[in-house]
């Protein structure tokens, strides 16, 4: 309609500055009472769900439940519909939207001959094999969004076949040159782990 904004900084947890790489019950806070953030320097939100199982089916008919808790809930409480003060309406980064910024920051993406950042991403991601605070390199930021290459894989409200969703990006255990920015993967709704948090979006 207006556009949209990506977040610059995958979900974060305010007030803190690290990320578990254990099942965290103080994370697992997914029913939209605690609102991610987009910042520099926090805890990734990592150990998230999509929302649901594989069977279920979503307010768009594909594998998962956008009203269980998990990414999605958490992402559209962000700046939910119901906020008529901001102006805006928050969701889970859509695939078409991680595609449209990858194309913002390399115009050959779309066309398939993209050669830098979005292809290989040695040195422009967190593949350290421990996860790091939002925005925590300089060297991490293409064009000003920091971290779809690295840190964590992200979920996105793509689908793949008719049991999973799709998460891209790498995470910090996996390789640079294997799974840059744009890299896609899929997982069943109900899945979480350390290398697993979410990016949202704001509509206009």
């Amino acid at each position: 309609n207006k556009g949209f904004y990506i977040a610059r900084f995958e979900a974060g947890l305010a007030g803190t500055t690290d990320s578990t790489t254990t099942n965290d019950t103080n994370k697992q806070t997914q029913d939209g009472t605690v609102k991610p953030v987009s910042t520099k320097g926090v805890g990734v939100w990592n150990y998230i769900p999509w929302g649901g199982t594989d069977t279920d089916t979503a307010s768009d008919g594909l594998p998962g439940n956008d009203n269980a808790n998990g990414a999605v809930k958490v992402a559209r409480s962000m700046y939910p519909t119901s906020d008529t003060v901001h102006k805006v309406t928050s969701t889970l980064c859509y695939g078409v939207q991680w595609d449209a910024a990858l194309n913002f920051i390399d115009p050959n993406y779309e066309s398939g001959n993209a050669t830098g950042y979005v292809k290989d991403s040695t040195g422009k991601g967190n593949y350290s094999g421990n996860i790091v605070a939002t925005g925590s390199n300089t060297n991490y930021q293409q064009k000003h969004i920091y971290d779809m290459a690295g840190n964590v894989y992200e979920w996105t409200m793509e689908a793949y076949g008719t049991s999973d969703r799709v998460y891209c990006g790498g995470h910090y255990r996996s390789a640079e040159s294997n799974y840059p920015a744009s890299n896609r993967d899929c997982s069943n709704p109900d899945s979480m782990f350390s290398g697993l948090g979410f990016r949202a979006a704001l509509y206009l």
